[in-house]
């Protein structure tokens, strides 16, 4: 949401492939892959373009790199029920696990 400007219509490349047909007298304008918050990588965005509407906007407001050098977030704290009982098998992946927590607590 934080990414346009007051008026400007802007579409995932996952809502354009659901669209199909655009109706007579409305375009896409391509606004390029972008970062957008809460997302590790990047999305393309659309911008709708038809008759009544306006066309010229500022710049995306979209960061143009991550705010510092930590890697990307491999996975989510909310929504845990899938990982517990994976704690064992975290140390056959490739990547870094961290498992903290009182002793003996089930």
């Amino acid at each position: 949401m934080s990414a346009g400007h007051g008026g400007q219509i802007l579409l995932s490349s996952a809502t354009v492939a659901l669209l199909g047909a655009l109706p007579e007298g409305v375009s896409l304008r391509d606004m390029g892959a972008r970062r957008l918050k809460g997302l590790t990588g990047t999305e393309r965005l659309f911008q709708v373009v038809a008759d009544g509407l306006p066309v010229d906007f500022p710049p995306l407001s979209t960061p143009r790199s991550w705010p510092n050098n930590l890697p990307a977030q491999l996975t989510s704290f909310i929504g845990r029920e899938e990982s517990t009982g994976r704690g064992g098998r975290l140390a056959a992946q490739p990547a870094l696990g961290t498992l903290t927590g009182a002793g003996r607590v089930r």
